[in-house]
């Protein structure tokens, strides 16, 4: 790649839509993010190759459970922002989607994220004298994709998910990179609650968002997302 002619010398996006998933069948959590490290510092090295870019597929409850990755991540591989889908933040609509750890592990990323950001640019400050510029003291922040009107989710789940975005713009971040409204897709947990109205696992009743003219209500309390 780095002898194309068209070459500038920037990867993109490695690992794309499983950025930290490599190696994962093979090991633990742990190994496969020393493995992983391992391929970003190679990837570095690369003679042509001037920088190495991570900007999506981040799974940030699989990254909580290695700092240094976290760290490398953070220090090599961010240009101004990174992306990633924690898709909603309420507990009952989250163990619906089966996503792991919860709103808990969004926030521990959160702050080993902007802990690690402020560590890198203490130390590119003092590399420097103080001087800004450069790339890596360029601002970095993170973006979030959400959904709305997944089974489960009545207006007081839009709410919550409403209100967490307005915290984080109150903080000073801009926090939503995209909302996609739920579509059903065939051999998923999530369609069958859909189609039943029954959570497939438990056999619990689940409220499911039907009308459109509901889920986009949902996507517009969101208030900072464009409407389609």
């Amino acid at each position: 790649m780095t002898k194309h002619p068209e070459w500038r010398g920037f990867v993109d996006d490695l690992g794309g839509p499983t950025a930290n998933m490599y190696g994962l069948d093979e090991a633990g959590i742990e190994e496969a993010h020393r493995r992983l490290i391992g391929l970003m510092r190679a990837a570095r090295k690369v003679p042509g190759v001037k920088k190495v870019f991570v900007r999506s597929g981040i799974r940030y409850d699989l990254a909580v459970e290695s700092p240094e990755y976290v760290r490398e991540l953070a220090r090599h591989h961010v240009s101004g922002l990174l992306k990633i889908a924690p898709e909603h933040v309420s507990e009952k609509v989250l163990r619906l989607m089966n996503k792991s750890g919860g709103r808990r592990r969004l926030e521990e990323f959160r702050k080993m994220f902007a802990e690690a950001v402020s560590s890198e640019a203490g130390e590119a400050r003092g590399e420097r004298g103080g001087a800004r510029g450069g790339y890596r003291e360029r601002p970095q922040h993170l973006k979030y994709y959400f959904m709305v009107a997944h089974p489960g989710t009545t207006e007081k789940e839009a709410r919550e998910l409403a209100d967490f975005l307005r915290e984080l713009e109150r903080g000073g971040e801009k926090p939503v990179e995209g909302v996609q409204i739920f579509t059903p897709t065939p051999m998923t947990r999530s369609t069958c609650m859909y189609h039943t109205g029954k959570d497939p696992i438990t056999g619990e009743a689940v409220y499911v968002p039907r009308p459109y003219a509901e889920k986009k209500a949902q996507k517009r309390m969101l208030g900072s997302v464009t409407e389609e």
